[in-house]
């Protein structure tokens, strides 16, 4: 396990170059990087990370220069200082556009060359949060947040053009080898709870990786939110804190909140908004600080009919 690193961008960079994978290998069409040698690519990182921890500064500064408010774009810039600095990789090129006859077909998220695996390579980049409705493990009853993104839908966009961007001419000019298209795909998914608190069983999406990020969920109004131990807390995150496990010093990082003032939170949000709100159960750990145990998003009473994106 990797240390529990201090500052929130080095534990967000860390959970994506080390986390398992959304979708595991064998899904036709949706060709992914060969496990083993992502595994090794992390416990390379994990020296550089440490030291990255230790003087953040570069990295905060490459971020100030690359600040964006959508989580994907945030997560695309983690990983493009990363690529940068990894060795035995050459990056080439963040959103490379693709346009033929002006018009533009799309853009590849990071193109880079893998020494070991002696390859040039494009990585469609995506960061997923599924809420599973229905038993199965249908693509389609796995919904987003906002439940106009669904898993059926991104991976048919995955597999039928993004991928295949990656074979087009201009991909690969200049180069001397075909450009080899992989799905980066990062993620949590959700169960639902049944009335009691407890999560739901329900069958994983075809095809998804056993060790895939897991959570809760409910509609607001439909009881209170699960809690391990009466010592746990609760925190709201904020978007583009969704992607590692929370962990916040107790003094100065979010407030973590008691089973009362959540509940006051919520009561007050879904008064006026209808966008879901991810929670994490938090507790102490060894050093003194909040550190995420579980964690489940609170959606609107009506969802997914009314929407949820904020």
């Amino acid at each position: 396990m990797p240390p529990p690193y201090t500052h929130q961008h080095v534990r967000d960079l860390a959970w994506l170059i080390g986390s398992p994978p959304l979708m595991a290998a064998g899904t036709p069409g949706l060709d992914v990087p060969p496990a083993a040698w992502l595994e090794k690519l992390a416990t390379e990182a994990q020296p550089w990370l440490d030291e990255v921890d230790r003087r953040p500064e570069e990295l905060d500064g490459w971020l100030a220069r690359h600040r964006h408010q959508r989580l994907g774009h945030h997560a695309e810039a983690l990983m493009e200082f990363w690529l940068r600095r990894q060795p035995g990789i050459r990056f080439h090129q963040a959103h490379l556009t693709i346009s033929e006859g002006g018009r533009t077909l799309g853009d590849l998220d990071l193109l880079f060359t893998a020494e070991r695996r002696k390859a040039r390579l494009h990585w469609e980049l995506a960061v997923k949060f599924y809420l599973g409705t229905a038993p199965g493990g249908g693509w389609a009853t796995w919904i987003g947040a906002d439940p106009r993104d669904t898993l059926a839908a991104k991976l048919a966009k995955v597999i039928s053009h993004q991928l295949p961007l990656g074979r087009h001419p201009l991909a690969n000019h200049g180069a001397t080898q075909a450009t080899i298209s992989e799905a980066f795909l990062k993620g949590w998914l959700f169960s639902p709870l049944d009335a009691a608190g407890q999560r739901r069983h329900l069958d994983p999406p075809h095809g998804a990786h056993p060790e895939h990020g897991r959570g809760w969920w409910r509609r607001h109004g439909e009881g209170p939110l699960p809690r391990a131990s009466r010592a746990a807390r609760f925190m709201v995150l904020p978007r583009l804190a969704w992607l590692s496990p929370a962990r916040q010093p107790r003094r100065g990082g979010l407030h973590a909140l008691a089973p009362g003032e959540i509940d006051t939170f919520l009561a007050g949000h879904f008064a006026r908004h209808i966008d879901a709100v991810l929670v994490a159960e938090v507790q102490p750990d060894r050093a003194g600080w909040w550190a995420e145990t579980a964690r489940g998003f609170v959606v609107a009473p009506a969802w997914p009919d009314t929407g949820g994106a904020g």
